[in-house]
């Protein structure tokens, strides 16, 4: 176990429909060398080929919600992975149906997983802790969209005579994970004093109606949410495909809160300690 390491990469960026190097959501958390996968958009081990992560070491998969930008791409990963001859147990955690939407889909597909296949589906409506190890501890919450959907939390645990002994300090490191929602002041409880925050900003303020309405998010929103709660960096991403140039939701958030990264496919957002 590396305690110093708490790393970010960004496999997808982009809202429903791909665009020419722009892919559907998909993340890859590392923390303490342990790899979580959040989200599964078509493409998704392709990425992780691509990065050469061993997709060996992933065990514990978080979906969001079940658009297909999210998990279309789980199916074909699981099947990868029995394909590959993989024998240790996988869990994944997201809201009601997931079960049944990949049951159905493997037996459909005449795909024979050879390893045990954990399923924890989570209240969307409540908040509680969901996943916990020495490394650290998963809270997932309510996000607000047309269907159920999930964020998640990952907290460092503390584990402070070791922490201290590599960086002399007892900081410990947090990240959110807010894929599609409609930011209220409902999110506030779950973000306050992260160290980072990945939340979508699939518009510019200029489509607010429309992000109302779909249940999404602006830029603009997301900024000034991520200053209100005191976050320590904001991740954008999910961007909506009518945008070619995504260096406008940078511009739009930079106008409402100073420490903004520009999600984009192989962005690492490195939380690791100096040495």
């Amino acid at each position: 176990m590396n305690l110093n390491v708490f790393e970010i990469l960004i496999l997808g960026s982009n809202s429903a429909v791909p665009m020419k190097g722009r892919y559907p959501s998909a993340q890859l958390v590392n923390i303490h060398e342990k790899l979580f996968l959040m989200d599964c958009g078509e493409g998704t081990q392709n990425r992780l080929a691509e990065h050469n992560i061993k997709r060996s070491r992933i065990s514990h998969i978080f979906i969001s919600h079940l658009h297909g930008d999210h998990v279309l791409g789980l199916p074909g990963l699981l099947n990868s992975f029995s394909l590959a001859g993989r024998l240790d147990e996988i869990h994944i955690y997201g809201p009601v149906g997931l079960d049944k939407y990949l049951n159905d889909c493997l037996e459909n597909t005449y795909s024979h997983i050879q390893y045990d296949l954990h399923f924890h589906i989570l209240d969307h409506n409540h908040s509680s802790t969901c996943y916990q190890d020495d490394s650290c501890s998963v809270i997932h919450f309510p996000l607000i969209h047309r269907v159920p959907t999930i964020g998640y939390k990952f907290e460092e645990n503390r584990l402070k005579r070791d922490l201290d002994q590599i960086t002399g300090s007892q900081k410990f490191r947090s990240y959110c994970y807010c894929s599609d929602n409609y930011v209220t002041e409902a999110l506030l409880p779950y973000i306050k004093d992260v160290t980072v925050l990945y939340h979508e900003t699939t518009y510019l303020h200029e489509l607010k109606d429309k992000a109302e309405a779909t249940k999404h998010s602006t830029a603009r929103d997301v900024a000034k949410m991520a200053k209100h709660a005191n976050v320590g960096q904001l991740v954008t991403g999910h961007y909506s495909s009518r945008y070619d140039n995504i260096e406008v939701f940078y511009e739009e958030c930079r106008n409402f809160f100073d420490s903004v990264i520009l999600g984009q496919e192989g962005t690492k957002i490195d939380l690791s300690y100096s040495s």
